[in-house]
């Protein structure tokens, strides 16, 4: 506290001139009304006369923005007198005013001196009052009457805060409402800066109902309040002045009818693209009007695109418009009023019916996102085109006034899924055509897309191996979470091997079957019967003792035969053919016979684009390949972390201010490590489970710290639980994996995350990632995050884990507010021998021809890209390294050939490594040596066509055809009849069937 002294010499010094030379023998009262700001701890006040004598001792505050009054008795008329005021922080803290009889000696505001001051007063007691004065001598005003007014003689009111604070003398007028709106307005005339402020009720018991500072469509700082009056309602109105200002003022009363639009369901329907004028003056709230709540998807409530600013949800005085979706099914929308701040609220609700509050769904709102404090609804999409949604706009604690509305189209085409690929599998075949490639794709909407398939695949394009007729679904989100879906059947069709018809033959001859032909007929003449029923080159000869034998040798044909149809994705009909021939031997006997074909022995098929007839006899012959299905996957990191309970979890608690705080706003106040259950993380190693929950750990209802007086938190709380696995980790791949069990956490409050982090200590232990390897958990099921060695250099320490943010929770809230249940994916990591397949049943068979000879190292390798459209692929001598060769633009279908020399090599390593760039696949491992024959194998998205070894030894796309010998002996009867089916080759006999 300051000595008087100090204030005894400034006094001195400046104003003992201004001493009068006599005093009046006349005394009065003086009433001297002082008002303290925040800092109620700081300031005081005295009162001393001209000889620095208390008059009034010093006075000091207990508590913010308090109001003291007090009366000076019997001071001497044309005394001179100071009020002395302290201020320790020296930002001027005191307001207040000296009054004699009513009458107005001397005032100031706490803005108008430092850390020391005084004002001076001479006593007047004679002084008369103004009339209007005090609330209680209130003149009236009417609808359409303008009255002319002056503050001048006034005295401070130090009424309360209302629309703006009261701070200067003011004079006060009054009126009964009758239901209209009223404006009330100095903007016709006034000297100085005006404030007007209106309240209800009596002058003992005000009730604040509106407040204007400065109306800034007018000029000179003038004020204009509107606002809709109660039948019978007292309203009284007090104009003032900013600061201390005072003045002459014209003050004038409107009155009129609120808009048309106040209802909701008289909404105007408004055409995109027009700029449309409104006017709020007068609105009110419907009974139980609806309110998007306070905003939870921005940087803060304020930004957000789901609600207002937190502090402010109520309605108080709204229009409603409406609205037919466009084509594209977005639209944005900005509203503002015509003044600054053009602080207005804007929420788009879809309503089912608009007299039934309960039926409205908000879609979007936003409070501050447009320029200053306008609203600005970006982007709102997947409306349903061609439907009708109500737009709701209020202003910031009820301001009315003037403004306009913008509702554009944003243009994009509308969202669409398509599918495309092999409609049709064959069971029981070569299992290159028992499983589909379904290629999906996207267009409109807002890219990127995420794409997620009925069988659990997340990629675009899905291989599926159906054992019976299947439709997939194809769900599309676009990033604003617009959904289409789409879909595409697998048809399934069993082909069996059929014997078709029998028959025999006698004599010598020849037959040659034609598929299909336009009768559906064969030609020929007598020849051997088969198993299969079907016609092969061959040639007989009869026996002398009355029975005929014939044989037959040759080859099989070309498994395909192109037929003259199109390609529909689907099996057609099946091919039939039939013949018969006869013939004649030479010997001591003869016979004749027929063969016929009448069975489904073709089957028409779809490859390349185009549809064969294929011989069932020659897809029957591929079952006995063997091929196989691969084992499923995940393709991951050098370093593969599963969640586990078990590991050595560490944590870390950011604490910030609450966002709506008078003081510090949502800033950073401390950050430390706290122990894991502190985070209120719960490790169960027996179960391997990872519980994360908002933190209640450091709530106390007694702390306004920790809590907001309402039984809720105060603080946001950044809680981190992660495991610093080690330098060991820097430089190369790392994936961390886990799977959400269960997920109840109310994401309205909170949000939870997992993420890999590298935090530099050279930048203020930032994440050198920036935040890119971070991603909300799933509501179920696995996740994964993959960040290359590339991103994790020496020296970064590199984190992996989780986080939940929100404010510090009540433990009452416990249980409502829910958790996050994780444990270890159920998705492992690729063990030795398994594919490079990443749980797509990719198919992996065994090599097509197993005794190909390959005498040296092999050379050059020729594969086929059977993945995604456009992708870009490296192939290394060695992981990641070693460079052979690079390609770009790979497309389905596009074959590569690679030679060990492209790479400066005599020959391939025993693998060679194919990178997909920019794939979650990483390097696809194939088999490069003579001892593991890759020919024909598929390692997703790649397919072995063909190699070469250094000897020049290279492998047949198919297996090389074995020469066969049928011998078939015919007796009289059919009981004695015997033939023998001999590979040739191998002088191995495959059939022996005695008579």
């Amino acid at each position: 506290m300051k000595h008087l002294l100090s204030y005894i010499i400034l006094i001195s010094a400046f104003v003992l001139w201004a001493l009068p030379n006599e005093t009046k023998a006349q005394t009065c009262d003086v009433t001297v009304n002082v008002q303290v700001d925040f800092w109620y701890w700081e300031a005081q006040y005295a009162v001393v006369d001209a000889s620095f004598n208390f008059v009034l001792p010093w006075q000091s505050f207990s508590s913010s923005f308090q109001s003291q009054s007090t009366v000076l008795p019997g001071l001497t008329d044309g005394g001179v007198y100071y009020v002395v005021l302290t201020d320790t922080y020296g930002d001027g803290g005191v307001s207040g005013s000296v009054t004699a009889g009513g009458a107005l000696l001397t005032s100031w505001s706490s803005f108008s001196y430092g850390s020391a001051a005084y004002k001076v007063f001479t006593v007047d007691c004679g002084a008369a009052p103004l009339a209007n004065d005090l609330c209680s001598g209130a003149e009236p005003i009417d609808c359409g009457q303008t009255v002319s007014g002056s503050t001048s003689a006034a005295t401070n009111d130090f009424a309360s805060f209302c629309g703006t604070s009261n701070t200067a003398p003011g004079v006060w007028y009054e009126f009964t409402g009758n239901g209209d709106c009223v404006e009330l307005s100095t903007c016709g005339y006034a000297n100085y800066d005006t404030k007007i402020t209106v309240y209800s009720g009596s002058c003992g018991a005000l009730s604040c109902v509106a407040g204007n500072d400065d109306d800034f469509s007018c000029t000179g700082f003038r004020s204009t309040v509107d606002f809709a009056t109660t039948p019978g309602v007292q309203y009284y109105v007090l104009v003032h002045g900013f600061s201390s200002a005072t003045g002459d003022f014209d003050l004038t009363m409107s009155c009129s009818s609120g808009p048309f639009y106040d209802d909701v369901c008289a909404a105007p329907n408004l055409g995109l693209g027009i700029v449309w004028g409104w006017d709020s003056d007068c609105a009110t709230a419907q009974p139980g009007e609806v309110s998007p709540g306070p905003g939870t998807d921005g940087t803060s409530s304020c930004n957000s695109q789901d609600g207002w600013c937190s502090f402010e949800t109520g309605v108080q005085a709204s229009v409603w418009f409406t609205f037919t979706a466009p084509a594209s099914g977005c639209v944005s929308i900005q509203s503002a009023f015509q003044a600054f701040p053009y602080d207005t609220q804007l929420a788009v609700w879809e309503v089912g019916d608009c007299s039934d509050f309960s039926t409205f769904t908000e879609l979007a709102a936003n409070d501050d996102g447009g320029f200053v404090f306008s609203s600005f609804v970006e982007q709102l999409s997947c409306l349903t085109p061609g439907a009708e949604y109500y737009i709701q706009v209020d202003g910031y604690n009820g301001t009315q006034g003037p403004g306009a509305i913008l509702i554009t189209d944003c243009g994009n085409d509308p969202l669409t899924a398509s599918a495309s690929g092999c409609g049709a599998v064959y069971e029981g075949i070569d299992i290159q055509y028992s499983c589909a490639t379904i290629n999906g794709s996207a267009s409109g909407g807002f890219p990127p897309y995420t794409y997620s398939w009925s069988n659990g695949s997340t990629d675009p394009s899905i291989t599926v191996c159906p054992t019976a007729t299947t439709t997939y679904t194809l769900t599309v989100t676009d990033n604003n979470g617009c959904v289409t879906t789409t879909d595409w059947t697998v048809e399934v069709l069993n082909i069996f091997c059929s014997t078709g018809g029998s028959g025999s033959s006698s004599g010598a001859g020849a037959g040659y079957p034609v598929y299909p032909s336009a009768s559906g007929s064969g030609c020929g003449s007598g020849s051997s019967s088969s198993a299969s029923g079907a016609s092969r080159p061959g040639s007989g000869s009869a026996s002398p003792s009355g029975s005929s034998t014939s044989s037959s040798s040759g080859s099989s044909s070309s498994p395909f035969e192109a037929c003259s149809l199109s390609c529909s994705g689907s099996i057609r009909s099946a091919c039939k053919s039939s013949g018969s021939g006869s013939g004649s031997g030479s010997g001591t006997g003869s016979a004749s016979g027929s063969s016929s074909s009448n069975g489904p022995d073709r089957v028409q098929m779809c490859f390349d684009g185009v549809t064969y007839c294929v011989k069932i006899e020659d897809v029957c012959k591929k079952i006995a390949c063997g091929y196989t299905l691969g084992e499923c996957c995940a393709v991951v990191g050098d370093n593969y972390v599963n969640a586990s309970a078990a590991d050595n979890w560490i944590g870390y608690m950011n604490v910030f201010d609450n966002p709506a705080s008078p003081c510090c706003g949502g800033g950073y106040i401390f950050g430390s490590p706290w122990g894991v259950p502190d985070i209120a993380t719960t490790l169960d190693a027996g179960a391997n489970t990872i519980e994360l929950q908002p933190n209640f750990n450091c709530y106390n209802a007694a702390d306004p710290f920790w809590s907001d007086g309402s039984g809720n938190g105060n603080k946001i709380m950044n809680a981190n639980t992660y495991v610093e696995p080690g330098a060991a980790f820097n430089g190369v791949d790392i994936t961390f994996s886990g799977s959400v069990a269960s997920h109840t956490l109310d994401l309205s409050q909170y949000t939870a995350k997992y993420f890999i982090k590298a935090l530099n200590p050279a930048a203020g232990f930032s994440d050198a990632l920036g935040g890119s390897a971070t991603f909300d958990l799933p509501l179920s099921g696995d996740f994964s995050v993959t960040v290359p060695g590339s991103s994790l250099p020496a020296g970064l320490i590199i984190q992996y884990g989780f986080q939940v943010d929100g404010f510090n929770a009540n433990p009452a809230n416990a249980a409502a507010l829910g958790s996050v249940v994780v444990t270890g994916a159920t998705i492992e990591p690729c063990l030795p021998g398994q594919n490079s397949a990443a749980c797509d049943n990719t198919i992996s068979t065994v090599p097509v021809a197993s005794d190909c000879e390959c005498n040296g190292k092999v050379a050059s390798i020729t594969v086929r890209y059977v993945g995604a459209d456009g992708q870009d692929f490296n192939v290394n001598s060695k992981k990641c390294k070693g460079l052979i060769a690079a390609f770009t633009g790979a497309n389905t279908g596009d074959e590569f050939t690679i030679n060990a020399s492209d790479g400066g090599l005599s020959y391939f390593k025993n693998f060679t490594y194919f990178e997909l760039v920019g794939s979650g696949y990483g390097s696809i491992k194939i088999p490069t040596n003579c001892h593991c024959n890759a020919q024909g194998q598929r390692f997703y998205p790649f397919e072995v066509v063909s190699w070469t070894d250094t000897d020049g030894n290279s492998c047949p796309d198919v297996p090389p055809c074995e020469d066969l010998n049928v011998t078939i002996t015919l007796d009289n009867y059919p009981s004695e009849t015997s033939f023998q089916l001999e590979n040739t080759t191998t002088g191995t006999i495959l059939l022996d069937v005695p008579g």
